[in-house]
């Protein structure tokens, strides 16, 4: 996992290895790609799929604006 964080640039964000899947499980994801977006009080959104670069970016834009 820290080879692919480091090779392709994605050490922006912390990364959780989930071998066993109980943190996705936690969120109801059952397949990849997924993302958890948590906001600061707790509360969570799930987007099952991919979202792509600008989806990505618009979404974290969003988060850290509110």
């Amino acid at each position: 996992m820290r080879r692919f964080v480091t090779n392709n640039g994605v050490d922006a964000f912390p990364h959780i290895p989930d071998l066993e899947g109980e943190i996705w499980e936690s969120f109801g994801v059952a397949s990849q790609p997924s993302f958890a977006f948590i906001n600061d009080d707790s509360t969570f959104d799930v987007v099952i799929g991919a979202m792509g670069v600008d989806g990505l970016t618009e979404r974290m834009t969003e988060l850290a604006a509110s």
